[in-house]
């Protein structure tokens, strides 16, 4: 080949190169648009009442509904401290049903416990009863919510908690689903 015929092929290459830029450029939008979008995180501030223990902790939901991890807590009524081995449950979603409420179960080990979650979710209220080896462990409850908001509405949820521990505990569940259903809840005030 002579050297006239190699600018030609160099000319032929540069032209060529610049199309296939110029096309990945055009088409790269649609294909990066076509990816599925990620589904987000749902975290929550739950109250988490038992025996005589309460507190606020923030959990979250991965992003694929299979793990619930309690991440943060309040040592007092402003300050939130991260859990250095946060419990992680192991989730199963029921589908929603018409009113969009569903139901959910969990398990986690802790030493050599077994907890259970038994629960549900409305709109963008969560409440859940915890057994511990089968025992009533705690009850959660609590809204959607970024761990900035975990101290609002302290007060009410820990007067909510000391209402509870004055009730009869087989009216938990029944008392939990109004607070699912209806954000407010009307505690009886003697032990059934």
């Amino acid at each position: 080949m002579n050297a006239l015929s190699l600018n030609a092929l160099g000319n032929e290459m540069r032209i060529a190169r610049s199309l296939v830029l110029a096309a990945c450029l055009m088409f790269a939008p649609l294909s990066i648009g076509q990816q599925p979008e990620a589904k987000p995180v749902v975290e929550y501030n739950i109250a988490a009442c038992g025996g005589h223990d309460f507190t606020v902790e923030h959990a979250v939901l991965s992003a694929d509904r299979t793990k619930l991890s309690l991440d943060y807590y309040l040592v007092n009524e402003k300050t939130a401290k991260k859990d250095d081995k946060p419990l992680v449950f192991d989730m199963k979603f029921d589908p929603k049903n018409e009113d969009g409420a569903e139901t959910f179960s969990g398990d986690a080990k802790l030493d050599d416990s077994e907890l259970h979650l038994s629960g549900g979710t409305y709109g963008n209220r969560f409440i859940a009863i915890m057994t511990v080896n089968g025992n009533l462990g705690h009850v959660f409850y609590g809204y959607k919510g970024s761990l900035e908001d975990i101290t609002v509405g302290v007060q009410e949820k820990a007067q909510f908690c000391v209402d509870l521990r004055g009730i009869d505990q087989k009216l938990f569940a029944k008392i939990l689903v109004q607070f699912l259903f209806d954000g407010a809840v009307d505690v009886p005030t003697n032990k059934s």
